[in-house]
């Protein structure tokens, strides 16, 4: 009875770590972003989300590197309001992972599913992927407008939100 419980707690275990384990970090644009005033502001805004672990601001390159609490509900669209509420507009937000890539994936503790808008069967055999996120929320009009991508939706209904991005 106790090695059964013993080895039912240590799966259990490994089976969390390896679902939670798929997503690793954000890489988060911000155009702005012009002093260190300006990115602490940022900063601040991003660690007050439940999700966030840890804020690495680059203000040299004016983004910030966002790694996740592995237990909590990720959401892209928290990310990209904490900028706005700090004052600043997301130039990019790039999702980091080492997830199977499918078409219309689906990520442990994400808010939705992610819709694919490039071929995944094209893809390298790659240990972590740059998933970037497509739409208003996530870039400038001008530069959504310049993709010229049409958003089509391959993600069934029952999936809940849906992010469109793409496999960079």
């Amino acid at each position: 009875m106790r090695l059964s419980l013993i080895l039912s707690t240590f799966l259990l275990f490994l089976s969390t770590s390896c679902f939670f384990s798929q997503t690793i970090s954000f890489d988060l644009g911000i155009d702005g972003l012009t002093c260190s005033q300006c990115s602490k502001s940022v900063e601040m805004q991003l660690k007050k989300l439940d999700f966030v672990k840890t804020v690495e601001m680059d203000l040299a390159n004016t983004r910030a590197l966002i790694r996740i609490n592995e237990t909590s509900i990720l959401s892209p669209d928290a990310i990209a309001k904490a900028a706005r509420n700090a004052g600043f507009s997301v130039r990019y937000l790039k999702l980091l992972t080492s997830a199977e890539m499918k078409p219309c994936l689906i990520i442990a503790g994400f808010d939705g599913a992610i819709n694919l808008q490039n071929n995944v069967t094209n893809i390298t055999d790659k240990k972590v992927y740059t998933i970037c996120f497509l739409g208003n929320s996530f870039q400038s009009k001008k530069e959504l407008k310049a993709r010229k991508e049409k958003l089509i939706n391959n993600c069934p209904e029952n999936t809940g939100k849906v992010y469109f991005a793409k496999v960079e």
